[in-house]
């Protein structure tokens, strides 16, 4: 009996405990984050499988928390899910909180912060375009005229992909936008964009590029590992070009 006790308390004890005064616990595979007394965001998880449905609520203690993040890397080892539903009560998603994103988004569409279309994660108004999944198939993708910045990583790992279409509404380009699409040769830079960020374009199919005059800065290895490039174009108008720019090209 006395084991018995033991054992639970130390299951308890690994399953509860404080972090910079955050409570950390773990219900149903899903481990969490004290936000503050009502909110938590979900830090990692084990075991989703196929097609997952974030909850809204969490219960733990008697105390009922409402889930409202989503941290860096939380789905990582979520190797075998393909479909995540987004609650209407999530108001914040942090980098790579789906690992490499293969997942398919679905989001509530009371959700006041994030929607999706076609499988695609956007913020709410459509203006920036946050994750393209990795298991799409699709060559082509045509990005949507209300886009104007495209997050960091929204395409990273999107192997199939050939072509991208950017539209003149877009200004921003994160880093690591385009990173490791392995196949994509075909993309122009419209002339309203300002910023390309570090690694945008490392590790694609590329072979030529023209930057146009609306280009102000471009982050570091922005080009890095583009194997194929062979015509590059840049214009005068650039006032920052950060180190590494076409890094073992």
């Amino acid at each position: 009996m006395n084991r018995i006790l033991f054992t639970l308390i130390f299951i308890f004890i690994l399953s509860t405990f404080l972090i910079n005064g955050q409570t950390v616990f773990t219900v149903d595979n899903i481990k969490y984050t004290t936000i503050s007394t009502t909110t938590v965001e979900i830090t990692s998880a084990q075991n989703c499988t196929g097609s997952y449905i974030i909850p809204s609520k969490v219960i733990y203690l008697g105390t009922t928390y409402t889930i409202t993040s989503i941290g860096y890397w939380a789905f990582e080892d979520c190797y075998s899910l393909f479909t995540i539903t987004i609650p209407a009560s999530i108001t914040s998603i942090k980098d790579h909180a789906f690992g490499y994103k293969g997942v398919k988004y679905i989001v509530d569409t009371n959700n006041q912060y994030f929607s999706s279309q076609d499988d695609v994660l956007y913020n709410k108004s459509k203006t920036m375009i946050l994750s393209y999944p990795s298991s799409k198939t699709d060559n082509s993708f045509v990005i949507p005229s209300t886009v104007i910045e495209i997050a960091n990583y929204a395409f990273e790992n999107s192997s199939y992909l050939t072509k991208i279409t950017i539209p003149p509404s877009v200004f921003a380009i994160g880093d690591y936008a385009f990173s490791r699409c392995y196949l994509l040769a075909n993309i122009s830079i419209p002339n309203s964009i300002t910023s390309i960020g570090g690694n945008a374009f490392s590790s694609t199919a590329l072979t030529s590029i023209l930057i146009p005059s609306s280009v102000i800065t471009i982050g570091s290895n922005a080009f890095e590992m583009c194997k194929n490039l062979s015509n590059i174009t840049l214009s005068a108008s650039l006032v920052k070009i950060e180190a590494s720019l076409f890094y073992n090209c």
